[in-house]
């Protein structure tokens, strides 16, 4: 018994038993708010809720629900969860989309009464995803989207297959901004937007769908930074031997400008009251757009450019002075740091590099005299300092046509 030997009435003892809890093996989650209540969904698992208000120490099975379930999500205004490749009558059925009635997550089979039910989507093989947007609910199978739409009783919903060959490759991949909804396919992205579903241009196509690890494509994370207007995809790597995320490939939907790199993200969640967006690696929840250093430590920032043609034709460039245009000083005044210029010159595409740099760059420097000669650069811009802040204008030349060789 517990405390000092013989204390406390006769048989009122307490015996401390050691043990280890339920071990929680779901890694992808599906999560929702039904008001101030938390929705819950593992995939291939049931449904559960958490309120705040209950004092709950965890989350509850959702009675009455599918118990299995690729993942579910709360529609709106009308408020009922959604269930995607749901279970009936104890039978998983990846293509069954089920849904609770309005208000009452309690309810799940439909009546004259009610405005719960089922509907099977009859093309492909599997419900890979599915989100609310703003007018409606869309739903990705391996092959196609789905649009699903209130109608009211008795059908409550209609359901139209509105793109064909534009299957989402993973549960997670995929993301909004403002009106437009973007995903990441089997082998090219795709996007939502007035004109129905477009395939998305992809300058650095073979940097992502060469790269990707197809062993572990479930791990491919999505998602948006609206202060940017930024959609970002996480992927793990044909290098990623775990298969956990290790690069990212990203696209401002204002100017459809594409860059990519290596970062690993497991999770993302966009701005909210929390503050900027938040993201999960490793263990570890970082907040992104937050000050101008990585923890404490300087920000190792680097960014290259693609190769540009210096001259149409077959002429040679050759450049002697350049004026560089950043900006150091932040709104409150501040300005610390410098940052680093490399110019990369090639006569041929493919052709051996010629390197000039890193040179620095400060405030102070009003331009560099550098000869360089080629007919196609690439410009890397790096900075590594506490506290830095620069923002890049427009970089001049002054050059001259100087033969073909």
């Amino acid at each position: 018994g517990s405390g000092g030997y013989g204390s406390g009435g006769y048989g009122t003892g307490t015996a401390v038993i050691g043990g280890n809890g339920s071990p929680i093996t779901a890694t992808d989650w599906c999560l929702d708010n039904w008001g101030s209540d938390l929705i819950a969904c593992p995939k291939d698992g049931a449904i559960y809720i958490w309120s705040p208000l209950q004092n709950l120490a965890s989350a509850q099975l959702v009675p009455n629900c599918p118990i299995h379930n690729t993942g579910a999500f709360v529609a709106m205004p009308q408020r009922q969860i959604v269930a995607y490749g749901a279970e009936i009558l104890g039978e998983a059925d990846p293509l069954l989309v089920r849904w609770c009635d309005v208000s009452d997550y309690t309810v799940w089979v439909g009546t004259a009464e009610n405005q719960a039910g089922q509907y099977r989507i009859p093309r492909g093989s599997k419900i890979v995803g599915g989100m609310q947007v703003s007018q409606q609910i869309l739903l990705w199978t391996d092959l196609a989207l789905w649009s699903m739409q209130y109608i009211g009783p008795s059908d409550v919903y209609g359901f139209n297959e509105i793109g064909k060959d534009c299957g989402l490759i993973a549960q997670h991949a995929v993301a909004s901004a403002g009106n437009i909804v973007a995903w990441m396919g089997q082998n090219a992205f795709y996007m939502m937007t007035g004109n129905g579903v477009e395939t998305v241009e992809c300058p650095v196509w073979d940097v992502v769908f060469q790269n990707i690890n197809r062993d572990y494509v479930q791990n491919i994370r999505a998602g948006s930074n609206a202060d940017f207007s930024e959609l970002w995809w996480f992927y793990p790597s044909v290098n990623s031997l775990s298969g956990e995320n290790d690069s990212y490939v990203k696209v401002n939907v204002r100017s459809n400008a594409w860059d990519f790199g290596l970062i690993g993200r497991s999770a993302w969640a966009d701005k909210s009251v929390l503050g900027q967006p938040l993201a999960a690696d490793g263990g570890q929840i970082y907040q992104h757009e937050s000050g101008r250093n990585a923890n404490t430590s300087a920000m190792n920032a680097v960014i290259r450019s693609g190769w540009f043609a210096l001259e149409e034709g077959n002429d040679q460039i050759t450049v002697d002075l350049i004026w560089p245009d950043f900006k150091f000083a932040a709104y409150d005044g501040t300005s610390a740091g410098a940052v680093f210029l490399t110019f990369y010159l090639a006569d041929y595409p493919g052709g051996p590099e010629r390197v000039f740099g890193p040179i620095q760059v400060t405030s102070a420097t009003q331009y560099i005299n550098r000869r360089m000669r080629g007919r196609l650069m690439s410009i890397q811009i790096s900075s590594n300092a506490l506290g830095n802040f620069w923002r890049l204008g427009n970089i001049r030349y002054r050059y001259q046509v100087d033969g073909k060789r």
